[in-house]
């Protein structure tokens, strides 16, 4: 008796989160040296992956020389992109910025990742 993992399982078959990762993982090997822009990076994806999607993203952008810029309203997402970071060889190339109105003007409220993860921890808004 055979076992299914021995042939190919179609794409179709498998859940959003996959196709969303293997969507992102073609994405970024098309702009080697590039930038790649990512708009609500957690859709389609479970939280408990989150992790995993950031830490993948990370090491490719490392490899590929991308610099990413993704979006998110998500705290989860937020949380998974500060453990992935903190884990990562350097945490400096990773930053979180979240735009804030002021009057007319918009600017960029920029957080490394030492102050993402105390915001992290003590469950400070950075939305």
């Amino acid at each position: 008796m055979r076992r299914h993992k021995e042939y190919p399982i179609p794409l179709s078959s498998m859940g959003e989160g996959m196709r969303r990762i293997l969507n992102l993982a073609m994405a970024a090997v098309t702009v080697e040296n590039g930038v790649l822009l990512i708009d609500e990076i957690e859709t389609g994806l479970y939280y408990e992956v989150q992790t995993d999607m950031w830490r993948f993203i990370l090491e490719v952008a490392n490899e590929l020389n991308i610099q990413v810029f993704a979006t998110t309203h998500s705290w989860d997402c937020i949380c998974a992109f500060q453990e992935a970071v903190d884990e990562f060889d350097d945490p400096s190339v990773s930053k979180l910025f979240r735009l804030s109105r002021k009057g007319e003007d918009i600017r960029p409220v920029e957080y490394p990742a030492d102050e993402l993860s105390v915001a992290v921890r003590q469950s400070i808004e950075v939305r």
